[in-house]
């Protein structure tokens, strides 16, 4: 027993699985940067994981600029939750952090509209 752990614990530390993106997770997620956060005209901050979620998705061809490679400005970021779904309605959790106190967390909701998603509405959740 305290030869398996030790093999373990020499492995060192396990990476959680990351899950993936569908393409219409990606269509929302990119509607929210463009819509909510104006990704559309400049660049967003670092994207982190949210949990075991890190949309990893085509942004330019969404509309969306680039976001920033993870650096020194440890408490700059944005995380997407996976967005939930309920027919042509999606909710999807976002947050940002722009400096070590200062962020916001919002709940967006969007409509699919012909073939696009639409932002309706965002509710901020937090903030400091």
């Amino acid at each position: 027993m305290i030869l398996a752990i030790a093999s373990v614990l020499a492995a060192g530390p396990m990476e959680a699985p990351v899950a993936t993106a569908s393409a219409r997770d990606c269509a929302v997620i990119a509607a929210v940067a463009r819509e909510h956060l104006g990704l559309d005209k400049k660049n967003g901050p670092p994207l982190l994981p949210s949990g075991d979620y890190l949309p990893s998705c085509a942004w330019e061809r969404l509309g969306v600029k680039p976001f920033a490679a993870l650096g020194t400005r440890r408490n700059y970021w944005l995380r997407f939750g996976r967005p939930v779904y309920a027919g042509t309605a999606a909710r999807i959790q976002v947050g940002v952090m722009h400096a070590t106190r200062s962020g916001h967390g919002d709940i967006c909701t969007l409509r699919l509209k012909g073939r696009a998603w639409q932002l309706i509405d965002c509710r901020r959740r937090w903030a400091s």
